[in-house]
């Protein structure tokens, strides 16, 4: 009986802190960006718990989860912008946080409403997403002058994704309208959102 008792006082420990590390809790959600009056997933690559190495990485739904988190709080930012629009405390007891849901608002450079004013002023752009060195073709001088618009590049740190294609459609809607559908056979292939 004394074996039996000594197993019993050395194996309940371990138990105890088996079953205790074992409650470990996720933090879930989903996360959209406001681009003019469209809501689309984010673009935010990643979703950090700050003062961790927890890191999340996004779905092409903006969907993001962390799991095997122990009870505390946690600080949850976005990585995409500086400063992060999602810097939120969350609290986890004695269980799970699910369903966070998340809204962005892009900070749009370009925006319809600038393609609209561009049109009115003459000065029509079709935006380019750019890189470290700028891109020429030989015959894109010849587009601009036909279509009296000008290409730009962005460069490397230039407005997001979604707010350029948001303006170039514009654009596009006034090449149609003005031009008909020619104008697409010679415009540069890299254009964003055509």
């Amino acid at each position: 009986m004394t074996k039996g008792f000594l197993f019993l006082l050395i194996i309940l420990p371990f138990l105890a802190y088996s079953q205790k590390s074992s409650n470990t809790y996720s933090i879930s959600g989903n996360i959209k960006m406001l681009v003019g009056l469209e809501i689309l997933p984010s673009r935010s690559p990643l979703m950090v718990l700050k003062e961790t190495r927890y890191i999340a990485e996004l779905d092409s739904l903006g969907n993001f989860k962390f799991e095997n988190l122990k009870p505390g709080k946690y600080r949850l930012q976005e990585s995409y912008y500086l400063p992060a629009q999602v810097d939120t405390v969350i609290l986890i007891e004695n269980k799970s946080v699910t369903g966070l849901h998340f809204l962005i608002k892009s900070k749009c450079l370009v925006t319809k409403e600038l393609a609209e004013h561009d049109v009115k002023t003459g000065k029509p752009r079709v935006l380019l997403e750019g890189g470290i060195a700028p891109v020429y073709y030989a015959n894109q001088h010849q587009f601009e002058v036909k279509y009296c618009v000008t290409y730009e590049e962005l460069g490397d740190t230039g407005p997001t994704k979604e707010c350029v294609i948001q303006y170039n459609k514009y654009i596009f809607a006034y090449l149609n309208k003005k031009y008909g559908r020619v104008w697409r056979k010679t415009i540069r292939k890299d254009v964003l959102g055509l």
